[in-house]
């Protein structure tokens, strides 16, 4: 995380998104929280997990869509078309 960091440092209109604070503290990590279940398997979220993530960094997620893409046409082309 500290090369990811220091990497989009070098950039404008980077943004780094690191969710493990939503699913771990200083000495463990669970997928779960009571009887809610945060991941399908290693690798993939629960929609429920998505939901936490999403609602943990809305503005990084609105901010993919706002005004600044207009500078950055290749980026723009990359993202999918909301019509």
């Amino acid at each position: 995380m500290d090369a990811l960091r220091t990497l989009i440092g070098r950039y404008d209109n980077v943004r780094l998104i690191d969710p493990i604070d939503l699913f771990c503290d200083a000495t463990t990590c669970r997928p779960f929280k009571g009887d809610q279940v945060f991941y399908l398997d290693d690798g993939h979220v629960t929609p429920l997990g998505a939901e936490r993530i999403y609602n943990s960094f809305t503005g990084d997620f609105q901010w993919l869509t706002g005004p600044h893409l207009a500078q950055l046409p290749a980026a723009r082309q990359a993202l999918p078309s909301s019509h």
